[in-house]
């Protein structure tokens, strides 16, 4: 009875044993798994991160990291170019907060469609031999001249040479991951298309 007993003890313990070693097994496994996904994760976070700059602020002809982004000039009437480039900020989905034709100032928010961070848009239309760039608080100030280089848009009339300006900032953040950088190219290229039909 006494040898039956201790069988029946040691085939618990050994049972226990067992348990315990698969249960550690299976936590060691899961432990290793996700730290190979964390060190992936972080990995790829620092791959994405080092193919844009870490600023969260763009602006036309100002933004050395983006030389490439420069301001538009065009063609048509001042108040012409304004209604165009409202409305294509609201064809955006873009928030307007103010709009000032006498400033040739128009301040909007984008949402971004991942984690809705909210990002201010400041837009100014200025005349080619005086125009005003966007400012930190978004208002329109600080009188810039125009770059040699720049070209009228091909094909309009000769009637006012009006330059657009964009600064598309983060509100959160350090880097924005180029985010502003697209949002001002793709802005770009739609009021161009607005204009040219404008144009016609």
């Amino acid at each position: 009875m006494k040898g039956k007993i201790i069988s029946m003890g040691l085939g618990l313990l050994l049972m226990i044993i067992i348990g315990l070693g698969t249960e550690l097994i299976v936590w060691g496994t899961v432990f290793f798994n996700e730290a190979l996904l964390f060190m992936a994760i972080i990995g790829v976070e620092m791959k994405v991160a080092s193919r844009w700059p870490m600023i969260n602020d763009v602006q036309t002809g100002a933004t050395p990291e983006y030389p490439d982004i420069l301001p538009q000039y065009f063609n048509l009437p001042h108040e012409k170019v304004f209604q165009l480039t409202l409305m294509t900020v609201e064809a955006f989905g873009w928030e307007v907060i103010t709009k000032n034709k006498k400033q040739a100032h128009i301040h909007a928010v984008a949402t971004t469609k991942f984690l809705y961070f909210q990002d201010d848009v400041i837009i100014t239309i200025g005349h080619e031999n005086e125009e005003v760039a966007p400012s930190a608080e978004g208002n329109a100030s600080d009188t810039v001249a125009p770059p040699q280089d720049t070209l009228p848009l091909a094909g309009a009339a000769p009637l006012e040479g009006v330059r657009v300006d964009i600064r598309s900032r983060s509100r959160v953040g350090k880097g924005d991951f180029g985010a502003n950088a697209r949002r001002i190219r793709l802005f770009q290229a739609e009021l161009a298309k607005q204009i040219q039909s404008g144009i016609k």
